[in-house]
C-alpha cells in the first residue's frame, strides 16, 4: 500500500508484490522523494493493476479490459488535475487550487459568509486544515471569523473586501485553464454525458463518506 501526497489530497494505491517484485513499491510524486520503479510523469499514475488486490482467485474480483481503462483514466484526472491547477494558481496568483476554492466559496454566499463546518464540508476538507487556511487568510485581510450570534457553538467566517478582490484577480487564469484542461477537449454531447456519469460517482462517495 502506498500514499500519494498530491498537495490537495493523498490517493492511497494497493499493489500486489507480484506485480513489482519482492518490494512493495513507494510511490512519490516528482520533487517529493525517490521515484520508483512505477514511473509517475507529470504526476500521472500509471498503475495496471492499482484496482487489483492481492490473493483474489475469482475473476469477479478483477476489472476487465473497459472497467481498467476508465479506472486508470480517472485515476488520471483525480491525480493530475489538481497539481495542473495549483501549478498555475501558484504562479499566477500564489495561492493554490484548495485556497482558491475556499475563497471562491464564501464568494458565492449570501453576505460572503458560511459556518466554517459547512465551508470544510463543502470544500471537502477537514476543518483543522481549514483552520490552518483561515489563520492565513486572516493574516492577509481576506477572512475574518467571529462566534455566530445565532449558536455560539459554531464559527463563521466572511469573505472580506481584500479577499473578494483577491478571487476577482485570480479567476480568469484559473477559470482559462479548466476550460483549457476538462472543457475544451469535450463535445457538448460529452460534457452532458460526463457530467451525468461524474454526478452519480459522487453521490456515491459522499454517501460512503458519511457512512452509508
Amino acid at each position: 500500500m502506498a500514499g500519494i501526497d498530491t498537495g490537495s489530497f493523498t490517493v492511497v494505491v494497493v499493489i500486489p508484490k507480484a506485480v513489482i517484485g519482492s518490494e512493495v513499491a513507494r510511490l512519490t510524486c516528482p520533487g517529493k522523494s525517490n521515484v520508483t520503479p512505477i514511473e509517475l510523469p507529470r504526476q500521472v499514475i500509471r498503475v495496471a493493476w492499482a484496482s487489483r488486490m492481492w490473493g483474489m482467485d475469482t475473476s469477479s474480483a478483477w476489472l476487465d479490459d473497459e472497467q481498467q481503462d476508465l479506472w486508470q483514466a480517472l485515476l488520471t484526472v483525480v491525480i493530475a488535475l489538481p497539481a495542473a491547477l495549483d501549478r498555475q494558481l501558484q504562479r499566477d496568483a500564489g495561492i493554490s487550487n484548495f485556497e482558491y476554492g475556499v475563497l471562491a466559496r464564501l464568494s458565492m454566499t449570501d453576505e460572503a459568509t458560511m459556518r466554517l463546518s459547512d465551508l470544510a464540508r463543502d470544500c471537502n476538507s477537514t476543518q483543522p486544515r481549514l483552520s490552518k487556511v483561515m489563520d492565513r487568510f486572516e493574516t492577509r485581510d481576506w477572512v475574518v471569523r467571529r462566534p455566530d450570534p445565532t449558536d455560539g457553538r459554531y464559527t463563521l467566517a466572511t469573505l472580506t473586501d481584500a479577499g473578494r478582490q483577491k478571487v476577482v484577480a485570480s479567476a480568469p487564469e484559473h477559470v482559462a485553464q479548466v476550460r483549457r484542461l476538462v472543457f475544451d477537449p469535450l463535445s457538448a454531447a460529452q460534457r452532458r454525458h460526463l457530467s451525468a456519469a461524474l454526478t452519480r460517482i459522487a453521490a456515491t462517495v459522499r454517501q460512503e463518506l458519511d457512512g452509508g
